[in-house]
């Protein structure tokens, strides 16, 4: 710990939310010794493999948060996507995120259970958009972006749940037809959208 002072060791945890992965206390100056002689001292708690927290810190990240934080170049999508924007009554068993074609394999944790999808440029850089969980910025596909992304895997998503999600888009008073038909001109699933389009409006 001789690069920086308690106070700042203190500061990392709580711009993380309480908790903070071993990378980042790495990062901050600590070595994997350090992080062994904190824990054993009881200073710091691991809960899980390389996620921290400091004992009786009341603030902890809900899953979601702690799923994104796992995969950081992940955004949420599909059936996550879908429930974020309530747009399914689908509850999904995992965590969807999606990450750069090239990117390299992440190590995902056993716990939050998480589903890495690997996206082509264009679809994972087209329709990202940042929201809030408890006060912290996670990564997601917009509306019209992942209703595009449901049509394009609607055989492993299954029929029953694209249309349930476009029968509620088009009776949401936000929706952008011009946008989606946009987005799935770019995705080159205009076709496919247009004959769902046509049996909903």
């Amino acid at each position: 710990m001789d690069k920086f002072s308690a106070n700042e060791f203190i500061e990392n945890f709580n711009k993380a939310g309480g908790t903070i992965s071993a990378n980042e206390l790495k990062n901050s100056g600590l070595t994997a010794y350090n992080i062994d002689t904190l824990t054993n001292a009881g200073t710091i708690e691991r809960i899980r493999r390389g996620l921290y927290r400091i004992p009786g810190k009341a603030h902890e990240m809900s899953e979601l948060l702690e799923a994104a934080r796992m995969i950081p170049q992940g955004v949420m999508c599909l059936l996550s996507a879908l429930s974020w924007h309530e747009l399914t009554t689908h509850i999904p068993k995992e965590y969807s995120l999606a990450i750069p074609i090239k990117a390299r394999k992440p190590v995902r944790p056993t716990y939050p259970p998480i589903q890495i999808y690997y996206f082509a440029s264009l679809r994972y850089s087209t329709g990202q958009m940042i929201v809030n969980v408890d006060g912290y910025p996670v990564k997601v596909f917009d509306k019209e972006k992942t209703l595009c992304d449901i049509i394009f895997y609607r055989n492993k998503i299954g029929q029953d749940i694209v249309r349930e999600a476009l029968d509620s888009y088009i009776r949401n008073k936000d929706k952008n037809i011009q946008k989606l038909m946009q987005y799935a001109d770019i995705l080159r699933v205009s076709a496919t959208m247009n004959k769902y389009l046509e049996v909903l409006l």
